[in-house]
Formats: structure tokens, sequence, C-alpha cells
């Protein structure tokens, strides 16, 4: 069966033959665009210098999803402390690099903080924002429905909690929610989405697992959901592991809690209740994964330094 771009090309002979096309600026933006999207995202943006109309269709709000490049953000004066967590906000189409600093005093106890956006393509300069509630970031963060949610320490006259914040990428404002009771001041509790919804995971050598979903983000209401994993020791033996959420298919997915010489992640599929393990070879010490990745790249101003 013809691939996608062989199809097109197929398409472009034709519309040559019958005279409809006298330059590649007379072909309709509906098939530039068909066109951009068969392509590597690499070779997209090579064709901006083929005409300002080619350029201008690359460029544009509405094919962003063709290409992207790399960019320098500015620097902020240096504290002891920063967490960088980057979001897309879908309502105004923007991705935003938010930066949370922690000022801590000579004895190592937390003083303040300070916290930041960049707005890709939009600014030069960081902006600083409030935050009504003191916190050190703990974790990285996931970035969902347009809201960045992370583990931190809040500190408050009263108390230290473990948390989780949500920071809202359209109001930039942040919002505490407490930890189940159990849960709350644990280590290795790892935050990952469940089935659409955020939900924290312990680690587990036996493969069993226990995730807190917060079902209800207004309520602030926690549902306790326990996994056990079959055929464990057959896949896994006595490594560690930790859950890193579900894919679209509904699958879970776990990867080893320290990087083993040769590195796997698990599957399992909890309606069939079957698990797989899948390895690779390994290649440098840094693996991170991103669960159900989509490449949607943006073009950035020729202003910026890249």
């Amino acid at each position: 069966m013809p691939g996608p771009v062989l199809i097109t090309m197929k398409r472009l002979e034709k519309r040559r033959r019958l005279g409809t096309i006298h330059s590649i600026n007379s072909l309709p933006e509906d098939l530039i665009i068909e066109i951009l999207t068969k392509l590597p995202p690499r070779s997209v943006s090579k064709l901006i210098c083929v005409s300002k109309v080619w350029s201008s269709i690359i460029q544009g709000k509405h094919s962003t999803d063709f290409t992207g490049q790399f960019l320098t953000l500015p620097t902020l004066p240096r504290l002891t402390g920063e967490s960088i967590f980057f979001g897309y906000e879908p309502v105004n189409d923007l991705y935003k690099v938010f930066s949370v600093r922690s000022i801590f005093d000579e004895h190592g106890h937390f003083v303040s903080g300070e916290h930041h956006v960049f707005t890709l393509g939009a600014q030069k300069t960081w902006r600083m924002i409030k935050c009504k509630f003191p916190h050190y970031p703990i974790t990285q963060g996931i970035c969902k429905n347009g809201v960045v949610h992370y583990q931190a320490w809040s500190f408050r006259p009263d108390k230290t909690s473990h948390v989780v914040v949500s920071l809202d990428m359209k109001s930039e404002e942040f919002n505490l929610r407490t930890l189940p009771d159990c849960v709350s001041g644990q280590y290795g509790t790892n935050l990952v989405i469940y089935n659409g919804k955020i939900a924290l995971s312990n680690d587990s050598c036996g493969g069993k697992f226990d995730l807190w979903v917060l079902m209800d983000v207004n309520n602030q209401e926690w549902t306790k959901v326990s996994v056990s994993v079959p055929s464990w020791n057959d896949l896994v033996g006595k490594d560690r592991l930790c859950c890193r959420g579900t894919l679209s298919t509904g699958e879970l997915l776990f990867e080893p809690f320290h990087i083993p010489y040769r590195y796997f992640i698990i599957y399992y599929n909890p309606k069939e209740d079957k698990a797989r393990r899948v390895d690779f070879e390994r290649s440098g010490d840094h693996w991170r994964i991103f669960l159900d990745h989509v490449e949607s790249p943006m073009f950035l101003p020729r202003n910026v330094t890249v």
C-alpha cells in the first residue's frame, strides 16, 4: 500500500499534467500543509526559504506542529535552589517556562521564594509573578490540561507539610493540594497521570503498587487503587521499580528505580491482567520516560537567540 507522501506526490503530478500548477506558489494552501505534515520536522524548517508563501504557512499560528528550534533563555541571578517547569497553555496556544527559586539562610532553613515566567515567542525577559504559598519543589512537573503539577514542601508559620502544587498556565496562579494522611511526608512517592487524573504511586520490589488518585480536585478527594503485577519475579526479579502512570492504551508503565546495566520497562494491562517486559540497549547513564509523547514543537521569532 503506497505511503502518504507517495499519494501526495501523485496528486501533484496529476495537477501538473492537467495544467493547474504553474509554479510552486500556485499550490493550494491545503495541499502545501498536507505536504508539510508528511515530512520530518527537521526537513520542514529547511523549506522556509522556498518562498514567502511557504514561509508564512510554516511559521503561521495554525501550523506549529511542523518543526521547532532550541531557545537559550535569559539568565536569572543564581540562588541556592531552582526548579524549572515547562507547560502548554491551550486557550491561547502558548508555551511557558516557569522558574521557582528558593532562598535559604545559612542554616539551610527556607526563607522565601521567587517565581518567574517566560512565554516562548512572546517576550525577551522573565516576568516575576506572585505566589501566596511559600514552598520548595521536590519533584519534576507534569502538565495536564493547561496545569502543571509537582510535589513540594509547603512552609507555613505553624507547620511544614508535603503537598501537590498546581500551577495554572493561563492565570499563572498557584494552588496547593493536601495529600492523604498515609502518603504525606513519605519519600519515594511518584507523581503520575493515572487514567487522565493526577495520582501518587509508591515504589515496589514485589510488584504490588498503591496509587492514590485525585478524583475530585475541588474537594481534594483521593481514592486508593491497588495494583498487583503478575509474573513479577520472572519479569523483574528483585529490582525495585517505580510506576510512571498510564498510557493512552490503558496500560501501566514501570521502570527501574536505579538504572541497571541493561535498561528495561514493564507494561501491565490491567484489563487482561498481563504484563510484558521490553529491554533496551544501554547508551548513556541518564534515562527519562515521556508517556504518550507527541512531537508538536513551535517556531520561534527570528529576533530571539537560538
